[in-house]
């Protein structure tokens, strides 16, 4: 009877030891049953915490290349649109953006790793739209660069204007502004004694629209470039429900209007395609069409006040300006 007794009472111990080592080997086949009795889990934690510990080192070392690469990109995007415009007789600065975007579109279906840094190098290459007697020597072109890829990370970590079109083209004009200031080629009372003689024109080509009273005055200023930039914005627009990147669909369009078109209207037409760079712009779901044609034509506005008499030589305006129509068209949707 005594050796019965102590029969049943070790029978569960046995069979319950056996039971949480089976499942635990199961859970963890690399880790001996053994390892799985009472007491004896300290190994398995101790596997899990370094299996972390080297996920999170490899997580580090992709952030700490990504924040390498990304400033080299933009300095690299304005030496070659530099380069471009020094080296080729381009029928207008806004070529080499375009170019740039199609060769980085080429590069990507040949499987290189670039298509997270095409805003990075289409920003540069904005920058590298300012006037070539600003950069004048491929080493400016670099002191732009930096400049440039010192705004654009403060855009990316602060999460400035983030899913808006026309940041890029703004990031560009403030380099290009602040390099013009460093080399002493910004006469800010001259910006704005142009600035204040820009806004009687615009007014008047305002109330010629509003009232029809000159239709050609009224169609140069602002129907037609209104409609060229709602054109470029549309089919930028349907070209990313295709699936492509905002840079590849703005540099594809664009080269439409630059090529196609030609002169202002060309350039507004390639202005548009920056309003279809928004994140909102690949879904029906998320922005009508309309509401495309809507900001393209506040951009129009924008550009023609500003962009004309103001800040000249300075790369960027145009996107500057598309950013402001998003920006207005967002808040009026409030």
């Amino acid at each position: 009877m005594r050796v019965l007794s102590l029969l049943l009472l070790l029978v569960p111990s046995v069979l319950s030891f056996t039971f949480r080592s089976s499942s635990c080997s199961k859970t963890f086949p690399s880790v001996s049953p053994r390892l799985c009795g009472y007491g004896r889990s300290i190994p398995v934690v101790i596997q899990h915490k370094n299996v972390h510990k080297k996920a999170f080192k490899t997580e580090l070392k992709a952030i700490q290349l990504e924040d390498a690469v990304r400033p080299a990109v933009v300095v690299g995007g304005t030496m070659g649109a530099y380069a471009l415009r020094s080296t080729f007789n381009l029928p207008s600065p806004l070529s080499a953006p375009i170019l740039l975007g199609s060769l980085s579109y080429l590069l990507i279906n040949l499987n290189l790793p670039l298509q997270s840094h095409q805003p990075s190098l289409y920003c540069g290459a904005f920058a590298g739209t300012s006037a070539m007697s600003l950069m004048s020597t491929p080493l400016n072109s670099i002191y732009l660069g930096l400049i440039a890829a010192i705004l654009f990370e403060a855009f990316e970590r602060f999460k400035l204007f983030t899913g808006k079109g026309g940041r890029l083209g703004m990031c560009a004009t403030m380099s290009s502004t602040v390099f013009t200031a460093v080399r002493g080629r910004l006469a800010l009372g001259s910006e704005l004694k142009a600035f204040i003689k820009s806004i009687p024109c615009s007014t008047n080509a305002a109330f010629a629209v509003a009232t029809q009273a000159t239709v050609v005055g009224a169609g140069g200023a602002l129907v037609m470039p209104g409609l060229a930039a709602s054109a470029g914005a549309v089919l930028c627009t349907l070209m990313r429900r295709r699936g492509f990147s905002p840079v590849t669909a703005s540099s594809l369009v664009g080269s439409l209007g630059i090529w196609g078109i030609g002169g202002p209207l060309g350039a507004l037409f390639y202005a548009g395609t920056f309003v279809g760079m928004s994140a909102d712009a690949a879904s029906v779901e998320t922005r009508s069409l309309k509401g495309q044609v809507v900001a393209a034509g506040v951009m129009t506005v924008i550009f023609q006040v500003l962009g004309r008499g103001f800040l000249g030589g300075v790369g960027g305006k145009l996107g500057a300006a598309a950013l402001g129509g998003v920006l207005v068209r967002d808040s009026l949707e409030k």
